[in-house]
């Protein structure tokens, strides 16, 4: 019987890491998410912090090199795009687990059975989340939210033709900022021992 794998796709500073960490903690289960970017930078000879950068990073100017053919070979951001991919299937493979992020929803799904995730909340929650969390500015946490949300999509768009965040291209959608994380995460842990009774 082939294991099923869970993939929380999130909106940033929605809390949806934890809920990974948190479901993945219940289950017994291993959480990739900062250990992709490791060992991409292992991989591709890059700093940890240019793959994160990159992550993240997608703009026109990108997008229109990939499309024409210009020097997309030697284009760092496809470069860790397909290192990502990689690692993601072979963390995939060796067993259940959550994985977060990186379009793995969608390269995992058509080898896997998955669970598909997302994480979102409101933008008042989210901006406490960011100045909380990650020592942002309040003035500057909204900005920085709809930056990396765009980011996010473009990335999402480009690499698998598929809309960041759509309902259809997900089984369960959290609203972390209504519910908490904590409670998140067991309704994805109960979804996921329900379908694992089916299969």
């Amino acid at each position: 019987m082939e294991h099923r794998i869970i993939t929380v796709s999130r909106e940033w500073a929605s809390g949806g890491h934890t809920v990974a960490e948190l479901t993945a903690k219940e289950l017994g289960i291993p959480c990739y998410d900062t250990q992709i970017i490791q060992e991409t930078a292992k991989r591709t000879g890059l700093s940890e912090d240019l793959v994160k950068e990159a992550e993240q990073r997608m703009t026109g100017s990108f997008l229109y090199n990939l499309v024409m053919s210009v020097n997309s070979e030697r284009n760092y951001i496809e470069q860790i795009y397909k290192s990502e991919k990689e690692i993601v299937l072979e963390k995939a493979a060796e067993g259940p687990c959550v994985i977060v992020g990186r379009g793995a929803d969608f390269v995992v799904a058509e080898k896997l059975p998955t669970l598909r995730a997302f994480v979102y909340s409101n933008m008042k929650r989210r901006i406490r989340h960011a100045v909380e969390n990650y020592g942002i500015d309040e003035t500057k946490a909204q900005k920085e939210i709809i930056r990396m949300d765009k980011e996010r999509s473009i990335h999402m768009k480009t690499f698998t033709g598929l809309n960041w965040g759509d309902r259809i291209n997900y089984d369960i959608m959290l609203n972390a900022g209504f519910l908490g994380e904590e409670e998140c995460a067991r309704i994805l842990v109960q979804a996921y021992k329900d379908l694992d009774g089916k299969a």
